[in-house]
Order: C-alpha cells, then structure tokens, then sequence
C-alpha cells in the first residue's frame, strides 16, 4: 500500500505500508462485510489502522462504504457506488484541510484472489484527480 504525503499539494512523495487487511462477512446481514486494516510504513514506523463497513442496497445496486481510522473515531462520509465489469466507483463529498473536495475510490478486480484500491481527491469539481492512496490486495486462503 501507498499514501502520498502531501496530498492537494502538488507532491510526489509516497510512504510504503505493509500490513494486513481482514474482510468478514456479517452473516446475519446479506451482502455486508466490515474489514480492518492494519499496516506501517516500512521506513517510519507510522502506523495507520482503519475500519471499513461495507453495505449493499440491493433495490439500488449500490454499495456503501463507511470508514474510520483509529486516530479520528467517526465514520467519514460513505463513498456510494456500485460496480460494473469489474471495476467499482465510489463517490463522496468531503473536507481536506478545511477545503470542500470530492472523493473517489476505484476498486479493480483483477481475478478472485486480487484486487486493487485507488483514492483520489478532487478540490476542483471533479475536473482532476490526485491519487493519493494506492492498495494491492490478496485473498490469503486458510
């Protein structure tokens, strides 16, 4: 995983993290999941730890994705979207730095043990985009 350092700024520089993410499936609620994600930059030390929960709308075929980090204890505003063949796209409203920016999340499956995550941060409308967070993720078999 990467984040950018500084993000709406023009930087290049990214931090490395390394680190886990569990996905459950909540079994009493069709289609939904939680996960938690837990890794450090592998120069730093600096420890980032999240917590998603993901629910469907099945009359809408949309997702919605609550996160949290650790460190702030509220849930963000949910990134609703859905998926198309093979790709999915979520969309918020939010804040960076007191700024009103839109937030993007590109979820791609590659086949059914890989995925990758890209966020992007948008302070002109939507117009363009800063990846800011980069995700590769696989499905560890037990």
């Amino acid at each position: 995983m990467k984040s950018l350092r500084h993000r709406l700024s023009g930087a290049s520089d990214w931090e490395e993290f390394s680190g886990t993410e569990t996905t459950r499936a909540l079994p009493a609620f069709d289609g939904w999941n939680e996960s938690e994600l837990q890794v450090t930059d592998v120069k730093s030390g600096k420890r980032v730890a999240l917590l998603a929960v993901r629910l469907y709308n099945p009359p809408h075929h949309q997702w919605s994705i609550y996160g949290a980090s650790v460190t702030r204890g509220v849930f963000d505003p949910p990134m609703i979207g859905q998926f198309n063949n093979g790709v999915g796209g979520f969309y918020s409203q939010d804040t960076w730095e007191g700024r009103a920016i839109l937030v993007r999340f590109l979820w791609k499956i590659i086949d059914t043990n890989h995925a990758t995550l890209e966020q992007a941060f948008s302070d002109d409308g939507g117009k363009t985009w800063e990846t800011n967070w980069t995700y590769e993720g696989e499905r560890l078999l037990q």
